[in-house]
């Protein structure tokens, strides 16, 4: 009685404790992602190419195209702070490989 009374006590504790875990790694993962990105962003400065970058984002021109996919087809919803991430990303991309906002709107039309 007191085993199950003991393993009861440790699974409701692990219960309540593991909410809290998983609610921390979102959190963890957009600061990393935001990290991961500034660093981005300042190797885009040394290469004098942060002109570039923020041409793509003011004029939009790096978002990316809705809806996005994955790889089996399906539609992902993506949220407002998603979209501006992938557009921000995108930008840097297109940044680094030495595209400006001129070229992104040339080819889209």
């Amino acid at each position: 009685m007191q085993r199950t009374l003991v393993f009861l006590a440790l699974l409701s504790g692990a219960a309540v404790s593991l909410p809290a875990a998983v609610s921390a790694a979102p959190a963890n993962e957009l600061a990393q992602a935001q990290s991961h990105q500034q660093k981005r962003i300042q190797a885009l400065s040394r290469r004098d190419r942060q002109g570039a970058y923020e041409a793509l984002v003011a004029t939009g021109d790096a978002r990316p195209p809705a809806p996005l996919r994955d790889a089996t087809g399906h539609v992902i919803g993506l949220s407002v702070e998603q979209r501006q991430a992938a557009t921000r990303e995108a930008a840097i991309d297109l940044a680094a490989l030495g595209f400006t906002a001129a070229d992104v709107s040339a080819y889209r039309k």
